[in-house]
């Protein structure tokens, strides 16, 4: 019973409907949370979410959910020139992440933390002696030879070898020697047995065992001459000094000699110019040279030209030219005029007989005679070279004329008058 505003009694009639409440079942299964619902999940487990159905009954949802957990890894590898990591080809160094599924069908991250080493190959030359050792292999003959190694990195490393390989040897020298010898820079005063290690041309060792035997030698000392001049074709007589037996041998570039093979000999001095006398003394135990210079000086032969003829009847300036020298001298003097510096150029200054001498500077010049002659006409103009025949007007009286060659020998010859 319930009671109105008015306090009166008050019937309520109700109509009655029951409505039943419903309920579900449902599984899930997921990676790291599910969400239901608007409900976050994140561990496995059996869980109810009550609702109101359409009738405002309670609606019950009944959840089994199995959570599974997504993972990651870090890995830290080394490769050397490429690597497979999952079927997943890597050729440089680098950070890498790698999405994959676990056995629960989540997520499973992989990041990669990847050095990528190069494998290396080098060429090495390398020349040694008798044999080589390398990387602990030994080698006995060149060749090209290759090895495989591990770098630091476990990466091969590929070293090509090109080898040379020199042997040491060794010689036996045997020889005689007067009071000592040297042999590769060591002198040895006694006979015996010795042995110099050495290296060869390839940096090998070389041993030469000498069997020596020394002797005494001769102490003497070779002059071949001193250092002097002559004048070209000039004979000069040659003495060397040397105390005890020996064989000797003058030699020289140019010249001769009628001796060669003794001490003392005469020297046919050759062209003019610098020239060098070698004098070689030997013996069974010892070779002796010594040389001296010699300066063959050229000659100068001193030439006169000119109209030789004097003709009394006639005033005529008569001149000559001197060659073959530098500054000449006229002797004598008193019957000539300097045309020129050097007086190569002169003048008679009376048309008398005279002779002259004409000479040069120099040590090795020759002097030129000139015979003048009033009554013979007589034409006579040589030198210690040449002689000349000079132009002889005709004449309307006999004359005689002489040439004086060289060798101071006259030749006399007569000739008519109109002869030339």
């Amino acid at each position: 019973m319930l009671t109105n505003t008015n306090q009166c009694d008050s019937t309520l009639i109700i109509d009655f409907t029951r409505l039943s409440k419903s309920s579900t079942a449902r599984s899930y299964k997921s990676c790291d949370s599910v969400v239901v619902n608007q409900q976050v999940y994140k561990q496995s487990g059996n869980y109810t979410q009550t609702f109101v159905n359409t009738n405002q009954c309670d609606s019950i949802l009944n959840l089994n959910i199995e959570i599974s957990k997504s993972n990651s890894a870090n890995i830290n590898l080394s490769s050397c020139d490429s690597t497979r990591i999952n079927g997943q080809l890597y050729i440089q160094s680098g950070n890498y992440t790698q999405t994959l599924t676990n056995t629960d069908q989540c997520d499973s991250i992989l990041n990669i933390n990847l050095s990528i080493n190069k494998s290396s190959s080098i060429n090495y030359s390398f020349s040694t002696c008798d044999s080589a050792t390398i990387n602990g292999q030994i080698y006995k003959q060149s060749g090209n030879y290759t090895q495989y190694l591990k770098s630091v990195n476990q990466c091969d490393s590929i070293i090509n070898i090109n080898l040379t390989l020199s042997k040491s040897n060794s010689s036996t020298f045997a020889h005689e020697a007067c009071d000592s010898i040297h042999i590769n820079g060591t002198p040895y005063y006694t006979s015996g047995n010795y042995q110099q290690k050495l290296t060869t041309n390839n940096g090998c060792d070389s041993t030469l065992t000498l069997a020596l035997t020394i002797k005494p030698g001769n102490p003497s000392t070779l002059e071949a001459g001193k250092d002097t001049s002559i004048c070209e074709g000039a004979i000069i007589k040659l003495n060397g000094i040397f105390s005890g037996p020996a064989n000797f041998n003058w030699q020289s570039s140019s010249g001769s000699f009628d001796q060669p093979n003794n001490l003392s000999t005469n020297y046919y001095s050759g062209t003019s110019g610098k020239e060098r006398i070698y004098l070689i003394a030997a013996d069974d135990c010892k070779e002796w040279l010594d040389s001296f210079a010699i300066q063959i000086l050229p000659n100068q032969f001193v030439q006169v030209t000119g109209d030789t003829i004097i003709d009394p009847c006639k005033e005529k300036e008569i001149t000559f030219i001197a060659s073959g020298g530098t500054n000449y001298t006229w002797t004598p003097s008193s019957n000539i005029e300097c045309l020129d510096p050097p007086c190569s150029q002169v003048k008679l200054r009376s048309n008398i007989a005279s002779r002259f001498t004409i000479t040069t500077d120099g040590s090795c010049a020759f002097p030129a005679h000139l015979n003048l002659s009033e009554s013979q006409i007589q034409s006579d103009v040589y030198s210690q070279q040449h002689f000349h025949r000079m132009a002889i007007i005709s004449m309307t009286y006999s004359f005689r004329y002489l040439i004086v060659n060289r060798l101071r020998t006259t030749i006399s010859k007569s000739m008519t008058a109109g002869a030339i």
